[in-house]
């Protein structure tokens, strides 16, 4: 407690953070539920493969963002201007979107032969 009895100056920015990641919470996105593995991202414009770049993940185009990590997030209950705004500054946010309902309408669907 400081001088003036004021308990919240106790808190620190860490704590902070984790408070407002519990009191923003969405509950998870069902409909993106699936490992990666399982979603073909071939016919995806806005992601890529780069031979060297980032293991060979599927990127999104001109980043190192791996489109795997755009899912998870989502998967986890941000939404696209969330992951934008707090996670990734430099990803569009139509492109996010894109990403994420890509993902959404392929997840569990069987690859092409």
């Amino acid at each position: 407690m400081d001088q003036g009895g004021n308990y919240w100056t106790l808190f620190t920015p860490g704590i902070w953070k984790v408070l407002h990641a519990v009191l923003h919470y969405k509950a998870p996105c069902p409909t993106l539920k699936a490992d990666m593995e399982d979603i073909d991202w071939t016919a995806c414009d806005d992601v890529e493969i780069v031979p060297g770049k980032v293991s060979g993940a599927w990127l999104v185009v001109g980043t190192r963002i791996p489109a795997d990590a755009v899912i998870d997030n989502a998967e986890d209950g941000f939404t696209a201007e969330q992951i934008v705004a707090e996670i990734y500054p430099s990803l569009p946010l139509e492109r996010a979107r894109r990403i994420i309902a890509y993902a959404a309408t392929r997840a569990n669907a069987p690859h092409p032969a």
